[in-house]
């Protein structure tokens, strides 16, 4: 089966699919073109002297920001959206920021290829804030999750988590009080009235908050265990 004939689904073929060949080296699938996260490529992603990850990157505005003010840094997304992820590295292209790679794939794909305390930061921003009761346990920000990124992590390396969701924010904090990994560096309630919207590095998601009037809340932690 070629990899065209794989992708083409019972609604035809989603143009974005076909387009992740075209960025052979900065943009990884897991389900298309088989297990490209094992690959030395991939691999050696993490094996650069600073290297952050960006769970839930989106398309790309928040993390090829960050890459075009550090660009000694390798700058790692993950997104699962074929076109999200596919537009993310166009957009780096054309701003002529090469540093920026992405796995078009799961999370939990992603976190057991990479490399112990090989990540000096990691930003989890406005994930799904899983708001019903009964669909808590899919929240990505848990005591459980913390431990599973502790390793990957370099000491002293941080993770940063932004939700315009109050009542995300409020488990979050609770979430912190069952493990010893990561310490506080900062939180808050609603940054923007201590902070200036201009100055920050901001996502999609973000803007779209920030349009409506939203509070954003904020959690810095640093990792000091493990």
């Amino acid at each position: 089966m070629t990899s065209e004939q794989h992708i083409v689904g019972d609604r035809g073929v989603n143009p974005y699919r076909l387009k992740i060949n075209d960025h052979n080296g900065r943009l990884f699938d897991t389900h298309t073109y088989g297990r490209p996260l094992k690959s030395k490529t991939f691999q050696s992603l993490f094996a650069e002297q600073t290297v952050y990850l960006e769970i839930g990157s989106g398309s790309g505005a928040h993390l090829i920001e960050r890459a075009r003010r550090d660009p000694s840094a390798s700058w790692v997304g993950i997104e699962r959206r074929f076109k999200r992820a596919v537009r993310t590295i166009e957009k780096a292209t054309e701003a002529g920021v090469d540093q920026v790679f992405v796995a078009r794939a799961d999370v939990q794909d992603v976190l057991p290829v990479v490399p112990e305390n090989s990540l000096d930061g990691i930003y989890l921003l406005f994930p799904d804030p899983w708001p019903k009761p009964r669909h808590w346990k899919n929240r990505f920000f848990s005591s459980d999750n913390l431990k599973r990124l502790a390793p990957i992590i370099k000491k002293e390396g941080f993770f940063y988590f932004k939700t315009d969701h109050r009542d995300y924010y409020q488990w979050a904090m609770k979430e912190l009080q069952s493990q010893s990994v990561f310490k506080v560096l900062r939180h808050c309630a609603d940054i923007y009235k201590e902070r200036n919207p201009e100055k920050e590095i901001r996502s999609e998601f973000e803007n779209l908050f920030l349009s409506k009037n939203e509070p954003v809340a904020e959690i810095m932690l640093q990792k000091v265990g493990f």
